[in-house]
């Protein structure tokens, strides 16, 4: 309804589209025009207002938009127009207003939370959580309500921490290597056979676990020349009296790390092995 539809009868009544229809059908009696006007007022009233239908979409999609600064003072207009609403419009309002008085309190929850763990991490020394709790902070500000003072406080500790360069640690002395002779354990005079043969499993065990893990450590890329060297000359020696029991990658891959360093090449121990596997490491590429 327009204001320009309505108009003003002789005797002073504000005359609606509404009441009009109904004066027309039921006659002009003063009785009866209050309770037209009554009637018309509970029917104007029960469709909310232009003005409240756009602050309750303002509060929602403020919500949505996490903007608590400015969720909070719809909220405070809301408040004012709920005492000129009546039936649907002040449903809705109210409705809206509990939802945003629970959002509201829960992004304090938040807030609250987010300030706490950027103390704790000031407070740990911790740079890299700093910076990125200070960087959720300065955009929660730009979003919300200013910072209190307390808030204040921990954000410019925060802040003065990530400037302050860290301490250079100072270089430990090398500590000394310990060369520790271990004795070779008395054997017992006499050993049988089955006791010998064990024994000699045990260690052939050993030395292949050992060769094998030397074996997964050459085949990291990460490994300096000097490194390399080192493991692959302890593998010759453990090739000797397990080589036998590597499988046929195993020794393609032995044979082919030993051509990079000539040192190793004239080993019997690695001649033995290539000429017993030629025929597989022929079948595979490097």
């Amino acid at each position: 309804m327009h204001p320009s539809d309505c108009k003003i009868a002789d005797d002073g009544w504000l005359v609606t589209p509404v009441v009009e229809r109904v004066w027309n059908t039921e006659g002009h009696d003063p009785a009866r025009l209050q309770d037209v006007c009554r009637r018309a007022g509970d029917e104007t009233a029960s469709d909310p207002s232009p003005q409240i239908g756009d602050l309750i979409r303002l509060i929602k999609l403020d919500m949505h938009a996490g903007l608590t600064g400015s969720v909070q003072s719809l909220c405070e207009q809301a408040e004012q127009e709920i005492s000129r609403c009546r039936g649907t419009a002040l449903s809705r309002l109210s409705a809206v207003l509990a939802e945003a008085r629970d959002w509201l309190n829960g992004q304090d929850r938040d807030r609250q939370r987010l300030f706490n763990r950027l103390g704790k991490a000031q407070r740990n020394r911790d740079v890299t959580q700093t910076r990125a709790l200070v960087a959720r902070v300065e955009k929660l500000l730009k979003r919300g309500t200013p910072a209190s003072q307390a808030e204040q406080d921990i954000l410019a500790s925060a802040r003065r921490m990530m400037a302050t360069p860290a301490p250079v640690p100072t270089p430990r002395p090398p500590t000394p290597s310990l060369t520790v002779n271990v004795q070779p354990q008395p054997q017992p005079e006499h050993q049988s056979p089955a006791d010998r043969s064990r024994q000699k499993q045990r260690a052939e065990r050993e030395d292949l676990t050992k060769a094998k893990e030397i074996i997964v450590r050459l085949r990291s890329k990460r490994l300096s020349d000097k490194e390399r060297l080192d493991l692959l000359t302890r593998l010759v020696s453990l090739e000797e009296t397990v080589g036998h029991r590597f499988s046929v990658r195993e020794r393609h891959d032995v044979q082919r790390w030993k051509r990079r360093f000539p040192s190793l090449r004239g080993s019997a121990a690695g001649t033995a092995v290539a000429d017993s596997d030629a025929p597989a490491a022929a079948a595979m590429t490097e």
